[in-house]
């Protein structure tokens, strides 16, 4: 199977219309990195808008393949399917058990409130509790941020918006400006030459 644009416009058709997961090999999300970056390294060479572009294009259309294959396993899992999927990759295997444990964790939980009895095998230690769903502030947000995973360039040209690896929008950015990117998509722009380190 070859990973292109085509074969995923494709897939994102075919999860979209259909209530089933497609057939995908187990290491398919390895085999669309390696496509990914070779696309994001295109870019590098000839930082163009048309290069821009298709690289947006091609993480938008995979957000949308996650994201209906996610919404059909969660489906599947609160339907009460034990028995993996026919089809799923490596990783949507392991979130499918997870997500099961889960389920069945909190259906015992429920029916011990409504029968008032100890629900068989939990452990305490491991459930969520009220003091940890809360959502934290930005301050706190930004404190739990590690350095390391930031670093400042300089852009040297002009460089319009454009979708990192991660799916967040960065830019547009002025040349000469100072700029403060998570690492990974710093370098990116220094190896494609539109950047330089602070």
């Amino acid at each position: 199977m070859k990973i292109d644009y085509t074969y995923l416009r494709r897939l994102r058709l075919q999860e979209q219309s259909s209530m089933s997961l497609s057939q995908l090999p187990e290491d398919f999300y390895s085999q669309v990195k390696e496509y990914v970056m070779s696309v994001k390294n295109k870019v590098g060479v000839n930082p163009n808008l048309d290069n821009m572009r298709e690289y947006e294009n091609l993480i938008k259309t995979l957000k949308d393949i996650i994201r209906f294959r996610l919404q059909k396993i969660v489906l599947k899992s609160t339907q009460g399917f034990d028995e993996e999927i026919p089809g799923m990759t490596r990783e949507e295997k392991e979130l499918f058990i997870r997500i099961n444990q889960y389920i069945r964790q909190y259906e015992e939980e429920v029916n011990s409130l409504i029968t008032g009895s100890e629900p068989p095998n939990i452990n305490h230690e491991e459930t969520i509790s009220d003091e940890h769903i809360s959502d934290k502030t930005q301050e706190e947000q930004k404190s739990n941020e590690k350095e390391d995973d930031f670093m400042e360039i300089i852009p040297i040209q002009n460089i319009p918006a454009y979708t990192g690896l991660d799916g967040n929008i960065y830019g547009p950015f002025d040349s000469g400006e100072r700029v403060r990117l998570p690492k990974e998509e710093a370098k990116f722009l220094i190896n494609a030459n539109m950047a330089k380190p602070a």
